[in-house]
């Protein structure tokens, strides 16, 4: 029997998006106050960081929902938690693009930065089995620890 507090209830699995939302709605504020700052002080950085705020704000919608889902989902016993860290993993590659992406438009061409940013890049699958392993052992630690 599944006990009362374990339950799947609908607006705890929609919460997370709802909270992703907001953020997102946080988010365009911060690039609405950066664009007035910028229309009053016009800088070329400032016009970069909001064009590129604004051209990943899907990414940074799903990547805050990932992790969401990850944090709700671990909340509950071993059959239904067990895809948490799948998704929280799932976000955290999203999160090392994001900032390759930040990385790529702060560094300059002749820094010799660029190509471990391409290695890191290259290998986002072999970031991304690493920190799936990483996280089911905090996982299988988790539940050993709760029996």
């Amino acid at each position: 029997m599944v006990k009362r507090s374990e339950r799947i209830d609908p607006m705890g699995f929609v919460w997370p998006i709802i909270t992703s939302l907001l953020g997102l709605l946080l988010v365009l504020l911060i690039v609405f106050l950066l664009w007035f700052f910028n229309y009053f002080f016009p800088t070329q950085l400032v016009q970069s960081v909001i064009n590129f705020i604004y051209a990943s704000i899907g990414l940074i919608f799903v990547m805050s929902v990932a992790f969401n889902y990850g944090a709700y989902l671990y909340k509950f016993s071993p059959p239904t938690s067990a895809v948490a860290p799948l998704i929280t993993s799932i976000g955290a590659i999203f999160l090392v693009f994001f900032i390759l992406s930040i990385l790529r438009i702060l560094v300059p061409d002749n820094i010799g930065l660029i190509p471990l940013l391409e290695l890191i890049r290259d290998n986002l699958l072999l970031i991304f089995a690493v920190l799936l392993a990483a996280g089911y052992a905090v996982y299988f630690l988790r539940i050993t620890r709760a029996d």
